[in-house]
């Protein structure tokens, strides 16, 4: 009995051995050139999902071609665009919620609030939010970012199991076993808490995402402007849209290009922020505001913005 349970603990120390090994190896990243915003997020400031991240999405896929801006005379919303572009779960559901909003097949902010009117549809509006931050989490998985929690913390939580009972029998037995399976139960419990949900591969990427967040609030910023417009839907899928903003001038401009919102560059080397652009923004992220937390906080665009 008491050779059996030591050479179960030998093989569950030597398994933890190896996995957090596997765990904590290195991994030769490919450099990285685009994580979808609402990954990036995922990646540093946790996994759920708001309104300036189904913002976000939608501006990323503008970028991609997936979407198109299409603008009437009172406001600017996102028809279908190139429908062969490659897409993550997360932004294919974000098209298949959001697009059919109306029979036009265009998706305006008034939308959301049409959509979002009655307590049914709020609520409606609330699972479909969840359902969003559930496909994240599947494209993190299958991108190879994340791991499940039953191929790392389930393992290691049964096995801190057996030892624990296999401590408490032995007790009876020869305290010492008994004494030495339930500290061995408890380190590997704190292993199982400790372990990390990321792959090598996904705390490369995060260390990328952190880096270009500190960036984005303090450092260079892009010399192009597809750059900066890209720059722009990451800082507002990280949160940083107000510090970002506030580094450029506000101007008056002429239509926008379709995948470059809200930057145009004025002359070389001059950028700015259009204020139609930052409006289109700003009018859909108040509008998944108010249908998620009942209460619209846009960013206010005054005449001292202006200069």
């Amino acid at each position: 009995m008491i050779v059996s349970v030591s050479l179960l603990t030998i093989t569950a120390l030597l398994t933890i051995f190896l996995v957090v090994k596997t765990i904590r190896a290195p991994y030769a990243s490919p450099a990285i050139k685009e994580i979808a915003p609402a990954i990036s997020s995922s990646l540093v400031n946790g996994s759920s999902m708001f309104s300036h991240h189904l913002t976000a999405t939608l501006l990323h896929l503008t970028q991609k071609g997936a979407i198109v801006l299409q603008k009437n005379e009172e406001q600017v919303g996102f028809r279908l665009g190139d429908m062969k572009t490659t897409l993550l779960k997360h932004e294919r559901f974000v098209m298949e919620w959001l697009l059919p909003a109306n029979q036009e097949g265009i998706f305006y902010p008034e939308n959301v609030r049409q959509m979002t009117e009655s307590e049914d549809g709020r609520a409606a509006f609330l699972d479909n939010l969840t359902v969003f931050e559930k496909r994240v989490k599947e494209d993190l998985q299958e991108i190879g970012f994340a791991q499940s929690f039953d191929s790392i913390k389930k393992p290691l939580l049964l096995i801190a199991f057996v030892q624990l009972i296999g401590g408490a029998a032995s007790l009876f037995v020869t305290t010492l076993i008994g004494v030495l399976l339930l500290l061995a139960s408890l380190c590997t419990f704190i292993l199982a808490m400790q372990a990390s949900w990321l792959t090598p591969k996904g705390r490369a990427a995060k260390e990328y995402v952190q880096a270009k967040k500190e960036r984005l609030r303090f450092g260079d910023i892009s010399d192009d402007q597809d750059g900066l417009t890209a720059d722009y839907v990451e800082a507002i899928g990280l949160g940083l849209k107000q510090d970002y903003i506030k580094r450029f001038p506000l101007r008056e401009t002429s239509p926008l290009r379709q995948d470059v919102v809200p930057l145009y560059a004025m002359v070389p080397g001059v950028t700015a922020l259009s204020v139609e652009g930052v409006k289109v923004t700003d009018d859909m992220d108040a509008a998944f505001s108010a249908a998620t937390i009942g209460e619209v906080t846009p960013y206010s665009l005054d005449d001292s913005s202006l200069d």
